[in-house]
């Protein structure tokens, strides 16, 4: 059996302010933002790779906001994550 690379993917979406500004307006008149698009193509993406390609990886990483409520963040100003993945 060959060896086949694994793939894995990063997604960066900017939660800030901006994000919130309207971009587009929907096929019903409702208005789009910038942030409802990029998590909606984020969304297809992400169930895209999971239908299609189950053993790759996808990562999210969301950025902008005033507040975290992630409990690894206590205490700390910037965050630097090496992770070293298996070839296998």
């Amino acid at each position: 059996m060959a060896w086949r690379c694994k793939e894995a993917i990063v997604l960066v979406i900017d939660v800030g302010k901006s994000m919130q500004e309207t971009f587009a307006a929907a096929n019903d008149g409702s208005k789009v933002t910038r942030l409802q698009t990029a998590l909606g193509v984020a969304q297809r993406l992400v169930q895209h790779r999971l239908f299609f390609s189950p053993k790759e990886e996808v990562g999210l990483v969301f950025f902008g906001a005033q507040e975290t409520s992630n409990d690894l963040q206590d205490g700390l100003h910037q965050l630097s994550a090496v992770s070293h993945r298996s070839q296998n």
